[in-house]
């Protein structure tokens, strides 16, 4: 038993350290790695720095050696083609800031006209409404007229009613009819003397 013990542990001891040493060749191939990419970064960087200084110098007038001139050249133009591209943007950008300035003016002026439409549009109805209610309202007073006048007629016709009733029933008395006009212009005469 101790023996499979002893070969054990040294198998685990061996299986250790090829996993250290494998750990360790990829921790210093990472590290290399990594400085390598540092490196080249930081050198792309120093001669974009060393361009644009160059380039400056050439803005500025310094002379260049032939070789460079092709490339400044080119750098040149590129640049009158991206300041160029910028103001055109820029003048595009202005453009539709305006374009939109005028589009929102326009729809707050068309909500403000909406909104007074509808405001008139509701006072309109108010009045109609009221109108109406003025008119129904006259209506109704003129059927009330109308009943309190024909109530009355009836009252009236009922009060007259009575009187008409009792002259139809008494007899009608003629005046006595002179036997002779003589008569009757002496009876007219006292009459009249009265």
């Amino acid at each position: 038993m101790s023996e499979i013990t002893e070969t054990l542990k040294g198998v685990l001891a061996d299986g250790l350290r090829i996993v250290n040493r494998a750990a360790s060749s990829v921790a210093s191939a990472t590290t290399y790695k990594l400085t390598e990419l540092d490196s080249r970064s930081r050198r792309r960087e120093a001669i974009v720095e060393l361009g644009e200084k160059v380039y400056a110098m050439f803005q500025a007038g310094v002379e260049m050696p032939e070789e460079a001139l092709p490339l400044l050249t080119e750098l040149r133009a590129l640049d009158e083609g991206l300041e160029s591209m910028r103001v055109e943007h820029q003048e595009k950008k202005t453009a539709e800031k305006l374009r939109n300035a005028e589009e929102d003016a326009v729809r707050r002026e068309q909500r403000a006209t909406e909104k007074a439409a509808r405001m008139a549009a509701r006072q309109a109805e108010k009045e109609a409404r009221a109108a109406a209610a003025a008119q129904a309202a006259a209506e109704e007073a003129a059927a009330a007229a109308r009943a309190a006048i024909e109530e009355q007629e009836d009252v009236t016709e009922a009060q007259e009613a009575p009187v008409v009733e009792a002259e139809a029933e008494a007899p009608v008395q003629e005046p006595p009819v002179a036997e002779n006009a003589a008569e009757a212009t002496a009876e007219d005469d006292d009459l009249m003397l009265m």
